[in-house]
């Protein structure tokens, strides 16, 4: 079983040559140390903002001249940390993460408990508006349009704030990952509407079951899995394209079907562990070569 790699919630995997950088901090260290608090306060201010980003501060720009070597998750937040920070990025490259196999819960037990129809529309995560941005709403529209559909949205997560209640929506509250790899196997369509993301785990865990996404094409980094993806993935950039995007869907079932064939490839190709445990040997070699020269 690999060992479990440190990935941030919303931002970036950084393997800080795993036990040295070029001050000589260890990464256990520096996260309780001013370098890797500079560090994590500069990047989540980044990501926050709408990829329109001011340069950042000298003791951020400090912070991660420290790190002998910073590794993204995907070449759109890549290119965000590299338009950021600039030279004082140092050595970085693509490593990201694997994803481990989760034995499903019943099904029945979990579609009981939580009372969830045969035909759903699923979104997984922190239900509140940062994430989840005018998705309620767009269902709710589609759901007026398209008056024959028997689609619910399903979301699963903790609730954060006052969320809408509607009748064509079902909020579970937070799950158990059994629970929730059982709701993703089982959902028509899994939908991602969050504007911020630096991988996405969830679109990963759903590709590899096998069940088609559709994303916020506001992202740089959920439309590049769009493109990388074999068309297992669709992204809208407004109301009218979800709707449209939504109905094509669901009326053409072969259309999902084609959708859902390419994903496994992509996860297997791109997020497997022995691929991802090689680029981190890598990395710690090239690290340990630097450290040696000096």
């Amino acid at each position: 079983m690999p060992f479990p790699v440190a990935a941030s919630i919303r931002t970036l995997l950084i393997l800080v040559s795993l036990w040295v950088t070029r001050s000589g901090i260890s990464p256990a260290a520096s996260r309780s140390s001013r370098v890797w608090q500079s560090f994590s306060r500069a990047w989540m201010k980044a990501t926050s903002g709408a990829m329109s980003l001011a340069r950042p501060s000298a003791s951020a720009a400090r912070a991660f001249s420290k790190f002998a070597y910073v590794g993204f998750n995907t070449k759109a937040e890549q290119k965000l940390g590299e338009r950021v920070f600039g030279k004082a990025l140092g050595a970085h490259g693509i490593i990201s993460v694997g994803i481990e196999p989760i034995k499903a819960a019943n099904w029945e037990e979990t579609k009981r408990k939580y009372r969830l129809p045969d035909k759903y529309l699923l979104c997984v995560g922190r239900v509140e508006k940062a994430k989840v941005n005018d998705l309620i709403t767009c269902f709710s529209n589609y759901k007026q349009q398209y008056k024959e559909s028997s689609l619910k949205l399903v979301m699963v997560g903790g609730i954060f704030g006052k969320v809408p209640d509607a009748a064509e929506v079902i909020y579970t509250g937070f799950v158990s990952d059994e629970e929730k790899i059982a709701i993703i196997q089982h959902a028509f369509l899994v939908v991602n509407p969050s504007q911020y993301e630096s991988l996405s785990l969830i679109l990963l865990e759903t590709l590899n079951l096998e069940i088609p996404m559709l994303v916020n094409g506001r992202c740089a980094v959920l439309k590049e899995h769009c493109k990388l993806s074999h068309g297992a993935v669709d992204y809208y950039m407004n109301e009218q394209q979800f709707i449209r995007k939504l109905n094509k869907i669901e009326s053409f079932p072969v259309f999902r079907e084609q959708m859902a064939k390419g994903g496994k490839q992509y996860v297997d190709n791109n997020y497997n562990w022995n691929l991802i445990l090689s680029r981190l040997k890598r990395v710690i070699e090239l690290v340990a070569k630097s450290k040696q020269r000096k």
